[in-house]
C-alpha cells in the first residue's frame, strides 16, 4: 500500500486516545448502561479493524461489501440487544472483575487487530500471508506498541493526577 505515515500515524493516535477513554471510563461507571456502552464500544472497534483488515488484505468490492456487512451485522445485533433489554439497564451494578478481565481482553484484541490493520495498510499483504506472519508481524510492530504504550501511559496520568487532587483536596 502506499498510505503516509503521517496519516497512519493520526488516525492510531485517534484510536490510542479513543481506548484509553473508554478504558478510564471503566473507573467511573457505575450502571449497567454505561457497561454496556463500554462493551459495544469496544466491539464496534474490534468489528470496525477486522473488516478493515479483511479489506486491506486483499482490496476489492466483495472485501468492501464484507467490511461493511460485519460492521452492520454487529452493530444491529448489539443495538437489538440493547432496544430489547434497555429498561433493565437503568439499574446500578456492583462493577467485578469480571467486567474488568473481559474489557481488558477486549482492549488487547483491538491492539492486536491495530497491529494487523495499520501494518496491512503500511506494508501491504504479504508480510501477513499466513496466520503465523500475521500475527508475529502484528505483534511485533511499533501499531500494537505505540498505542498500547500511549494507552497505559495515559491511564497511569489520569490515576496519577486524580490522587494527587484527592491528596490536596484532603489536607
Amino acid at each position: 500500500m502506499d498510505t503516509p505515515l503521517i496519516l497512519l500515524s493520526f488516525f492510531a493516535s485517534i484510536m490510542a486516545l479513543a481506548i484509553a477513554t473508554i478504558l478510564y471510563s471503566v473507573a467511573i461507571v457505575s450502571t449497567k448502561i454505561g457497561t454496556f456502552f463500554l462493551y459495544f464500544s469496544l466491539t464496534m472497534m474490534l468489528t470496525m479493524l477486522i473488516g478493515a483488515s479483511i479489506y486491506l488484505f486483499s482490496p476489492s468490492n466483495e472485501t468492501f461489501g464484507i467490511a461493511f456487512g460485519i460492521n452492520m451485522a454487529s452493530m444491529i445485533l448489539l443495538l437489538g440487544y440493547f432496544f430489547a433489554v434497555a429498561e433493565n439497564l437503568a439499574e446500578r451494578m456492583n462493577f467485578n472483575g469480571y467486567h474488568f478481565y473481559t474489557l481488558s481482553a477486549l482492549a488487547v484484541i483491538n491492539e492486536v487487530l491495530m497491529g494487523l490493520t495499520f501494518g496491512l495498510a503500511q506494508f501491504g499483504a504479504k508480510p501477513f500471508s499466513t496466520i503465523i506472519l500475521g500475527l508475529y508481524n502484528s505483534l511485533n510492530s511499533y501499531w500494537f506498541f505505540y498505542p498500547m504504550m500511549a494507552e497505559m501511559l495515559s491511564l497511569y496520568l489520569i490515576a496519577y493526577i486524580k490522587i494527587e487532587i484527592d491528596e490536596n483536596s484532603s489536607r
